[in-house]
């Protein structure tokens, strides 16, 4: 699978905020306070994670191990992406991931690491409005880090290769209702995948078409630790939402434009048994060094 595709496979973590069904309906009368505008809505925190990133992985790129039997790559990658829940639910995402890459003819292996911004909206019950349901949305961000190997198989196999993925989410506040704690969460995962590359006009420019099987487990994070107006309260999720069987596809055109860059833009789509599917674009850049 192509390096660029792998990024946006393990972003979305299978830990997901309370449904309403999970909730149960809220109905008391809640008093709304008063909240400082907080920083996790501010671009500025994708400026800093990208400046940081960039240093991270010029370092590990001066490292012997970097180049030895094999090559190198430095990757950034900015992007959008959109899911949608049962229960009128919906989280828009941007975000930037950045690290290395490295392999040879038989293997690869990658270190990634960046933040994402997102913005919830959902529906919930409620008995401060006359219809019986409230609209209420969420900005908030969360720092990820990702690494994997993957094993190269011959044309007639698919690939086979394992993630882990671990996302921390700190405290944020969802309109003026629910407030909820700092989230850690580790993901493992395994997959098989293949892929068909099609060249167009000349060597300089690839279409690429695959597909990938991906199981995934939540290793630690099922709790999540919340506040209704104040009133402490603790989600924990059932064992069949802390595992997930996904199938994607993907396409994308890279261009060559020079000995050491790669320009690239693509869309993937997935659906899952968790009732979740998804349609996302991404552009970046490829330098070798």
């Amino acid at each position: 699978m192509n390096k660029d595709k792998k990024i946006n496979k393990y972003k979305n973590n299978i830990v997901r905020l309370p449904r309403q069904e999970d909730l149960n309906p809220v109905k008391h009368h809640i008093k709304i306070r008063k909240i400082s505008v907080r920083g996790p809505k501010s671009p500025m925190i994708l400026i800093y994670g990208f400046l940081l990133i960039n240093l991270i992985g010029s370092i590990l790129l001066t490292l012997p191990f970097s180049t030895k039997d094999g090559n190198s790559d430095f990757i950034i990658s900015f992007e959008t992406g959109r899911q949608n829940f049962t229960k009128d639910h919906s989280i828009n995402h941007i975000g930037m991931l950045s690290g290395v890459n490295f392999n040879n003819l038989h293997s690869e292996t990658f270190i990634l690491g960046g933040v994402t911004i997102h913005d919830s909206k959902r529906t919930i019950l409620t008995n401060t409005t006359t219809t019986g349901t409230l609209d209420i949305d969420d900005s908030y961000f969360s720092l990820n880090t990702l690494a994997g190997s993957e094993l190269n198989n011959i044309k007639l196999i698919p690939d086979i290769g394992f993630t882990a993925g671990y996302s921390i989410t700190p405290q944020h506040d969802e309109s003026k209702y629910y407030s909820w704690d700092t989230k850690s969460i580790l993901n493992l995962s395994a997959y098989l995948e293949d892929e068909y590359n099609f060249k167009i006009i000349n060597e300089n420019n690839n279409l690429n078409l695959g597909w990938v099987i991906d199981y995934r487990k939540l290793i630690f994070g099922k709790e999540q630790d919340y506040e209704i107006n104040g009133t402490n309260a603790t989600y924990t999720q059932t064992d069949d939402l802390t595992e997930e069987l996904t199938f994607s596809i993907n396409l994308d055109f890279n261009k060559k434009i020079s000995n050491s860059g790669t320009f690239a833009f693509g869309f993937d789509a997935f659906h899952s048994t968790q009732e979740t599917s998804s349609f996302q674009g991404n552009i970046n850049y490829t330098s070798k060094f």
